[in-house]
């Protein structure tokens, strides 16, 4: 027996009908509560989800121009190898 059946042998209908009423409310305020949470936790892996995509991006991006720095010549690379050859003083 829970509280309720208690309460409706013991009170008149109207408590019953507004007590039975309350509960309803509050459980419909709490899913439409819920339902909102839900919705921003999926918004927020949303954006988890691209944020983790264009960091990826940016790591790859960063690997390649890394690695095509390796070959690229510069003034300082030049002087470098003219003085190991003695063309360059």
């Amino acid at each position: 027996m829970n509280k309720l059946d208690a309460l409706e042998a013991n009170t008149d209908g109207k408590v019953v009908d507004y007590v039975t009423e309350a509960i309803r409310v509050s459980v419909a305020d709490q899913q439409v509560e819920a339902q909102k949470l839900q919705d921003r936790i999926n918004r927020i892996q949303v954006q988890i989800e691209g944020l983790t995509t264009r960091v990826a991006e940016l790591e790859a991006g960063s690997n390649s121009a890394s690695a095509d720095d390796k070959y690229s010549l510069t003034k300082a690379k030049v002087v470098r190898l003219m003085k190991e050859n003695g063309w360059y003083d």
